[in-house]
């Protein structure tokens, strides 16, 4: 996931804070593409390697991003 997000960086794609483990079974990260949609990139610790992708609406952004900060 690192690699990807560093990728969006270099293309101008702003994050919202860091990648976090939610729970040791996903690495969590959101960023704003340039036209301002909101995107959840998700990678799944314990399965395939597979990066999925999320559109969200930022209420939905916001409030997963506080319960996603919360230790263990």
């Amino acid at each position: 996931m690192r690699g990807v997000v560093d990728r969006l960086r270099e293309a101008g794609w702003e994050t919202f804070g860091e990648i976090v483990d939610f729970e040791d079974t996903f690495l969590l990260c959101y960023v704003r593409g340039p036209e301002g949609l909101i995107v959840e990139l998700a990678e799944r610790l314990d399965g395939p390697d597979l990066l999925e992708l999320h559109l969200r609406v930022p209420e939905v952004v916001e409030e997963a991003s506080t319960v996603a900060s919360r230790p263990g």
